[in-house]
């Protein structure tokens, strides 16, 4: 490989690292980590925000959310080991 050539794995991670379009890429690994992880909830799920750190997740069923509750800690380390990195550090359930 001569000097002036970049591994094509290389250049998307520089690409993918300018912020914007990190904080884009970001939501929708998961919103679809969210959906693969879990199935049974996205008939509910209305709406997945994150920003720095903090994801949000907005469930139609007041009793489900109320139930996942409980469980917050659980499912942050279930969705960042799915995701294979600690994106997430807090999760609220609406």
């Amino acid at each position: 490989m001569r000097n002036d050539e970049i591994k094509l794995n290389d250049l998307l991670k520089q690409f993918s690292n300018q912020e914007k379009l990190k904080t884009k890429l970001t939501q929708k690994r998961l919103e679809q980590a969210w959906k693969e992880r879990f199935k049974d909830f996205e008939a509910y799920t209305r709406k997945i925000r994150y920003f720095e750190g903090q994801m949000t997740v907005e469930l139609d069923s007041a009793v489900l959310s109320k139930e996942l509750s409980y469980s917050i800690k659980l499912i942050i380390r279930q969705l960042n080991e799915h995701l294979g990195e600690e994106l997430i550090k807090s999760l609220i359930i609406r």
